[in-house]
This record gives C-alpha cells, structure tokens and sequence, in this order.
C-alpha cells in the first residue's frame, strides 16, 4: 500500500492547537460532563476519515479541554500507524491515525469529534480492535470516559466489495487518481456486479466518470474452491464521447472502445477494455496489447484518421 499521503496526513497532525484557544478561559459552569456518545462502534477498512463523536452535557461558559489514550486490545489488537522497527526501508505499518490526542470544546458546544483515518492494511486478519480512553479533562468531568473501536476486516468479503476503493491507474507517460465504487447490495446493479469509477481526469475542462464497468469472475474458475486461484475482471463499458472541437475536415473524440497496434500502427478495435483483479498483489492489470486513446476521425463519413493520444502497459495499484 501507498502510505506516503498518510505518513504527511499523520505528521501534520503532530502538535496540532490553536493559538487562540490559549487565551479562552476554561469553563466553571457546574454540572457540566463530556463523554463518548456510544463505547463501542465499528468501522469497515475501508472507511477512510471517521469521526467518533463525544458529547458534552450541560451548558458550558468555557473551553473544554480533554485528553485521550489509544491501545489496541481484544483478540486482534489493532495498531497505529508508525515505523516498523528495524526496516531498512523507513517504511510505516499500521491500522489508524489519530489525528490529534489533546482535543478543545469551545464554549457552549454540545459536541466534538475524535478524528480517525482508518486504513486498509489488504491482509486477511479477522477484525481489530482498539481502545479509546478519556484519561484527563479540565474544564469538566468526565462521563463515559472509554469507547471500543472495531475495524471490520473486508478480506474475507466478496471480491466485489474488496476491489472498491482508491487506486494508482499508471500508464506509460503518467498517472491518474481513479476510485471504484459499488452499488448498495439488493440493487439490481449490484447483483449484476456493476461499478462506478471517477477521476481527477481532465478532459476539456470535463473530468471522466464511468458508470457499469462489470466485475465479473472467470467462468473457467467458477467453481473454483481454493478463493487464491479464483480469477476476476472488471470490463470498462464503451466510454462516452467527449467533443474537443470541430472544423471542416475533423473532429477529435475520446476512442469509445480499445485501441491496439498492428505492424506497428494504431487501429481502433471494436474490443472493450478489460483488466484481472489480482487480489494477492493488489493491482488490476490490463493487458499490454490493449491502449487507450483519443482519436481523430474525419467529419464527414468517420473516416479514421490516426491517433493523437495512446495510454498503453495500464495497471492499477492500490494507493
């Protein structure tokens, strides 16, 4: 996995406070309490930013400043995200991201939220667990000081649900940001097993945003026992138009299908776009021999022209 995004998220929070909050006087209301809104709430992997919301009764003429304390228990202890010890590499490791342990109420607020950035670490682990505790407060007392935290392993879900989620689509020449979304089980689009993906690709001031790519399993393998050697697909639909300009001779459009190359020249193929999830690896390949392009086709009668823009060797690794 891609942690470098992460490791800047989880540096900037270090020291985090605001200037101002140091020159506001801490609550002396009496009868005023925080605590956790509910002690135990769980989270899929795949959940990204959450916020675990603590509630303060009572009306406060004050700030409200508590401190927490984070520790991993239960069967599968979950861990924060830090250096592994001894890696050669400086590479970090971990299951969460507490954005800041100290945390200020503003006067009169009823609520505050404990930021957590959850991560997929892609390892079959069963559920994690952690233990969010409320160890001081000043300017209040503390209610329901603890909150049990479960990450909810998603590799032992469907495939369908494991390859949702943010990937590194790497081309020849560059990258592009994609995320793969799924459809609400019971929906008719996912027992088809579609998907949605959007991008940060810009294209004439438009950004690409696909609709029923079909994730599919390899019929030769359906009946497959062992889930290590199952094969998945996902087929890209016939991608929409995009219209950049037209004069006399020529329009230029976004190749609806695939291109590939024959004796060394581009040909557009009637052929759709089809990548394998490779889950033990983490990546989703499309074969070499099959580009993306944009071409030009002459105005009157579609003659194609050539190509102006061809992505090939695609693949797609997590972020």
């Amino acid at each position: 996995m891609k942690y470098g995004k992460i490791l800047a998220f989880a540096l900037a929070t270090v020291g985090f406070a605001s200037c101002s909050d140091k020159d506001v006087a801490f609550n002396t209301a009496a009868d005023v309490t925080i605590g956790f809104e509910s002690t135990d709430v769980s989270y899929l992997e795949t959940a990204e930013i959450v916020n675990i919301p603590v509630q303060v009764k009572g009306t406060s003429n004050g700030k409200i400043t508590y401190t927490i304390e984070v520790k991993g228990v239960g069967n599968v202890p979950a861990a924060p995200f830090e250096p592994i010890p001894n890696n050669p590499n400086g590479d970090w490791a971990g299951n969460y991201v507490i954005t800041s342990k100290q945390i200020t109420i503003g006067a009169g607020e009823s609520t505050s939220n404990i930021e957590v950035n959850v991560l997929d670490d892609y390892i079959e682990t069963g559920d994690k667990t952690f233990e969010i505790t409320i160890k001081s407060c000043e300017g209040a007392t503390i209610g329901a000081s603890t909150c049990t935290v479960t990450i909810i392993d998603n590799e032992a879900f469907p495939a369908y649900d494991q390859i949702q989620g943010n990937w590194l689509l790497n081309f020849d020449g560059g990258t592009l940001n994609v995320k793969l979304v799924g459809y609400p089980e019971g929906t008719a689009e996912h027992k088809a097993g579609l998907l949605k993906m959007g991008s940060d690709w810009d294209i004439f001031n438009g950004s690409v945003e696909l609709e029923n790519i079909v994730f599919s399993e390899d019929p030769a393998n359906a009946t497959q026992t062992d889930p290590a050697k199952k094969r998945y697909y996902i087929t890209f639909p016939e991608l929409p138009e995009f219209w950049a300009y037209t004069d006399s001779n020529q329009t230029k459009l976004l190749g609806p299908t695939a291109f590939a190359f024959k004796d060394g020249k581009e040909i557009p193929t009637d052929a759709l776009i089809q990548g394998e999830f490779v889950k033990a690896e983490q990546k989703i390949v499309i074969a070499p021999e099959v580009c993306l392009g944009f071409g030009e086709f002459r105005k009157q009668g579609g003659t194609y022209l050539g190509a102006w823009a061809i992505y090939k060797d695609m693949i797609l690794v997590r972020k």
